[in-house]
Formats: C-alpha cells, sequence, structure tokens
C-alpha cells in the first residue's frame, strides 16, 4: 500500500493565498437585457418636458410624462433584486448610462425653467401666477427624476462596500450625493475614475465640464 507524500498532501490543501483570489475575483453577470429598463428611463425623461406642455391640449396623452416615475420603480426593483457582487459591474454601466445620458436633460431643463420666469415678468400678473405655477411643479417632476436614477448608483456603491470594503461613511456620502444636482455627477465621475471604467468618457465630460465654467465666468465678468 503507497503511502502519500507530505508534498502531494500540501499540494491539494488549498492555500489563503489562493483562497483570497478566489473570493476576490467574482464572476460578472450581465446581459443586455438588463439595460432596458435605463434606456427606458432615460429616453421617457427626454420626453416628459414635450408631454408636460401638451397638458391643455391633449390631456389623456399628457399622462405620458408620468413614465419616468414608473420606470423609476421598475429600475428600484432591479437594483435591489440584484445588488449582488456578480452584477457589480452591470450596476456600474447602469449607473453610468442613466447618469451621463441625462446631463443634457438637466441642463437644458434649468435653462427652460429660467427662459420661463424671465418670461413671466413681461406678462400679466394673471399670467405670472399661471407660469409661476407651471414652471414650480414642472421643478417638482425634475427632482422625482433626480431621485429615479440613483438606484443604481446607490446599488452599486452597496456592492462596493463588500467587495472593495469600503467604509460605511464612503458609501454614505456618495449615496447622499446622488440626490444633490451637479455633485451626483461629480460622484458618478469620482465613482468611475476610481473603478478604472469608462475613463475615456469620464475624462471628455470632465473637460468639456471645466470649459462650461470657464466660459460661463468669461461671459458673467465681461
Amino acid at each position: 500500500m503507497n503511502e502519500m507524500t507530505p508534498q502531494a498532501t500540501t499540494s491539494k490543501t488549498p492555500t489563503p493565498q489562493t483562497m483570497t483570489t478566489r473570493n476576490i475575483s467574482t464572476p460578472q453577470k450581465s446581459s443586455r437585457l438588463f439595460y432596458l429598463f435605463p434606456a427606458l428611463y432615460v429616453l421617457s425623461t427626454y420626453l416628459m418636458p414635450f408631454f408636460f406642455f401638451q397638458q391643455e391640449n391633449l390631456p389623456l396623452l399628457s399622462l405620458l410624462m408620468y413614465a419616468p416615475i414608473i420606470f423609476a420603480i421598475c429600475n428600484i426593483i432591479v437594483s435591489v433584486k440584484y445588488a449582488k457582487p456578480e452584477y457589480q459591474n452591470t450596476m456600474l454601466n447602469s449607473m453610468v448610462l442613466v447618469k451621463y445620458s441625462l446631463i443634457l436633460f438637466f441642463i437644458l431643463s434649468g435653462v427652460l425653467v429660467l427662459i420661463c420666469l424671465i418670461l413671466s415678468i413681461f406678462q400679466g400678473i394673471a399670467m405670472i401666477f399661471t407660469i409661476y405655477k407651471q414652471t414650480i411643479r414642472y421643478i417638482k417632476l425634475i427632482c422625482l427624476i433626480l431621485i429615479g436614477e440613483s438606484p443604481y448608483t446607490i446599488s452599486y456603491l452597496y456592492i462596493a462596500g463588500k467587495t472593495e470594503k469600503n467604509s460605511i461613511l464612503f458609501t454614505a456620502i456618495h449615496s447622499l450625493l446622488q440626490f444633490c444636482f451637479i455633485l451626483d455627477v461629480l460622484s458618478v465621475m469620482y465613482l468611475t475614475l476610481r473603478a478604472k471604467r469608462w475613463r475615456k468618457l469620464t475624462l471628455t465630460l470632465l473637460t468639456l465640464f471645466a470649459a462650461a465654467i470657464i466660459l460661463l465666468f468669461i461671459f458673467i465678468i465681461f
């Protein structure tokens, strides 16, 4: 009967190094269908202003302005259900898809609100209150959209807190930033650069953002 040598026994025993490697390298799952709800959320958000201003002409069709809220609920359900390490990259991609795609929407919405407020000054008193009331309502919808685009980022932060051992304070701060205009996008940019993903896109947007601030500053000064 052959005796098992100590060398053979040692080779079959998993070392702490191999165990750690297995725990860190979690297989990532992804599917194109996963990005359906984020994409529909972005699309319905861009169509929302059109339906918002059709309330008098097409009252039934104008109800579609609430479509982003429906897709936001779907996003919350998906982000909670798949808040698992194997979906970390998928959550990050969804976060980038929603946040970056809606940058233009928030810029245009801000310009639209500003124009409406300026035009209301040159109207009669009755029109001032009407435009002001509609503007406040539109701002509330924009705030809801900001909330609705945050689930994937929060889910990613939750997963990264487990896989990357991020502190609770780090997770909490970046989660709260998702509900603040401009700061939410800057937070996502930091997270993508930290994860070493979407670097070219993020750096391009940062460059454009810095250029816009410089041009705005020059316009105000001169």
